[in-house]
């Protein structure tokens, strides 16, 4: 990966640890800032300190954006392991680079001889594999289209899988690009279209 595009993710997950140092203890004033009567905007949300990796997401796709880095918001779901029964409903950010297709996590910084640093995986899939992905998120019939992609962390070599669920129970099929893979192509990562909840 560009050290540069590294260098703007480690300065946004650096700021980001200032405010958020643990993000789990913020569940139930963010469910009080929720209230459904009253409308919010992701900057009152970050100023509050009730954002988890939904907010954080958009912010790090704000963020990137702004360092005129191509990067598109993903709302879906997280497996930290092939075996997982269930599927954690999870946003992260996509990139599509000259050296390949990559997940940045900004939600879960890696832990790294003590620090903390970018959760960025490498992405690897057939022509094949991201065809068959594609087609699965986007298509809406009655069959269960739920579709992951293994992504390795870059530093600990750790493979988490990302993509899209239904909230119920998770088979092995559903991972398209088990690896190893023999036959790597390059092709960007497919166009997700979202509709963010909360304004700017």
């Amino acid at each position: 990966m560009d050290i540069t595009l590294l260098a703007h993710m480690y300065a946004f997950d650096n700021t980001l640890r200032k405010t958020y140092p643990d993000m789990s203890a913020n569940t139930k004033n963010r469910t009080q800032f929720y209230h459904p009567d009253t409308p919010k905007t992701l900057s009152q949300a970050y100023q509050a300190g009730v954002c988890q990796c939904a907010e954080i997401a958009l912010l790090a796709q704000a963020y990137l954006q702004q360092q005129h880095v191509d990067s598109r918001y993903f709302s879906g779901e997280l497996l930290h392991t092939a075996q997982d029964e269930f599927g954690e409903a999870h946003s992260f950010i996509t990139l599509t680079t000259e050296r390949g297709d990559y997940v940045y996590d900004p939600a879960n910084p890696t832990s790294y001889s003590g620090v903390c640093l970018p959760r960025i995986s490498s992405v690897e899939t057939t022509e094949a594999q991201k065809k068959l992905f594609e087609q699965k998120i986007h298509t809406q019939n009655d069959k269960r289209n739920c579709a992951f992609l293994a992504a390795k962390d870059l530093i600990t070599k750790t493979t988490w899988y990302y993509g899209c669920g239904d909230g119920e129970d998770i088979f092995p099929a559903f991972i398209i690009n088990q690896p190893p893979l023999h036959t790597i192509h390059s092709r960007p990562f497919p166009n997700i279209r979202i509709t963010p909840v909360i304004g700017i």
